[in-house]
Parts: structure tokens; C-alpha cells; sequence
């Protein structure tokens, strides 16, 4: 977790980005709404481009399980009563899908209906 500052200072030393970026992004982060306990991926503060899809798919694990894992013990639904299953994610598309990774952890039923929307960008929200 990073404030928007730790963000951004993140950011200008893995020298990914010029003044101009960063003056971006700065923006972006005052109304985006996102707060000063957000998640940022161990790529943006590397200085290489380290990414690879084992930590994409650690990154996805991290917060698709950690969200699901809280609805599911604040709802008291059950995984095994889920029908439909529609996972976005604007990038990242692995395969395995990333929904078939959530239906398999959670050993969802055999005959759920699942739509993993990814790899569309933005279109995809």
C-alpha cells in the first residue's frame, strides 16, 4: 500500500517517466478518488521492466481473492451459490482466465455461467 505521493515519487525513480507524466498522473490521482492506502504493483518502483505473468497473475490473485474473500464472508453467500460469474479486467489475460482461476479456487459448481472480459482495455468496463 502507498499514499499518492509515495505513488508518485515511485514512479519518477524507476525513471519510467518524464515531468510531464508524472504532472499526469499527479492529476489523475487528486480525482480519481482512489485513497492513500491503495495497492500498486511491485513493477511501478522497479527501474526494469520486471513484469512477467507469474506477477501478473500474483497481483490478480492478491486483490481478486482478497475482494471475494471479504463479499463472500460479508454477504454469506457461498461460493457453491453463485450461478453467474463475470470477471473484467481491462489488460491482463492469462491463460488459464482468470475467472477460470476464481471458479477453481473457490470450487465453484460445474455448471456455472462464466464471462472473463479481458484484454479489451477500457472498452472492457
Amino acid at each position: 500500500m502507498v499514499t499518492k505521493d509515495e505513488f508518485i515519487e515511485l514512479a519518477r525513480k524507476s525513471g519510467k517517466f518524464d515531468e510531464a507524466s508524472l504532472e499526469f498522473q499527479r492529476r489523475i490521482l487528486q480525482t480519481s478518488g482512489i485513497g492513500d492506502e491503495t495497492y500498486v504493483p511491485k513493477s511501478i518502483g522497479s527501474p526494469e521492466n520486471t513484469a512477467t505473468m507469474k506477477d501478473g497473475r500474483a497481483e490478480a490473485s492478491a486483490v481478486i481473492f482478497g475482494a471475494l474473500d471479504e463479499l463472500f464472508e460479508k454477504s454469506l453467500v457461498r461460493p457453491k451459490d453463485v450461478g453467474v460469474l463475470v470477471l473484467n479486467c481491462s489488460l491482463f489475460n492469462p491463460t488459464p482466465s482468470l475467472s477460470a482461476m476464481v471458479i477453481n479456487l473457490y470450487k465453484m459448481r460445474g455448471n456455472i455461467l462464466s464471462f472473463n472480459l479481458g484484454g479489451m482495455g477500457c472498452s472492457a468496463g
